[in-house]
């Protein structure tokens, strides 16, 4: 993550924590293992993570970070409304909705792999062709503009996506 810059007196292997660190310039530190993996460094070398528009595709892939992406469709649903939801993520599905910050139940409808690139790409694609059945979700969650209504023609889409090739 830091292109060798830093010699480590610890072999750490999991993100909770601290981590210790000798800056060539700065000499030893210590620092949240969870922070300097996602790529904080040396304070006093001022060593931030370069802050990435994820809205923008050229934002997007770099914090793919060369992961596959997968584009996914899920069905969310709780006791009053239901709804399909077309997005992307480089992380596990499960991962990505947790109870915590998803209100609706979900059902992994349909998945598809491929590069960053090419997964932005697909998923502003649908987005466009199925403007007409976007859908309001009445309780608020970070995705919840990538809604559509149930008549959204999922077999047809799917087909569409298994045509594609890179």
């Amino acid at each position: 993550k830091h292109d060798n810059k830093y010699t480590y007196t610890d072999d750490y292997t999991i993100l909770s924590g601290v981590v210790t660190f000798i800056c060539e310039e700065h000499g030893k530190q210590r620092k949240n293992a969870g922070s300097h993996m996602n790529g904080y460094g040396c304070k006093k070398c001022n060593i931030a993570p370069i802050k990435v528009n994820k809205r923008s595709k050229e934002g997007y892939c770099k914090l793919a970070d060369g992961r596959d992406t997968t584009l996914y469709i899920i069905r969310c649903y709780n006791e009053n409304e239901e709804f399909y939801k077309i997005g992307k993520t480089f992380r596990k599905i499960t991962k990505r909705f947790i109870s915590s910050n998803m209100p609706y139940n979900i059902e992994v409808i349909y998945k598809y792999e491929n590069s960053a690139d090419f997964i932005w790409n697909l998923e502003e694609e649908l987005h466009k062709k199925y403007k007409e059945y976007k859908y309001r979700p009445r309780q608020w969650f970070a995705g919840y503009s990538e809604a559509y209504k149930l008549n959204l023609p999922i077999k047809q889409i799917i087909k569409e996506i298994g045509c594609q090739k890179e």
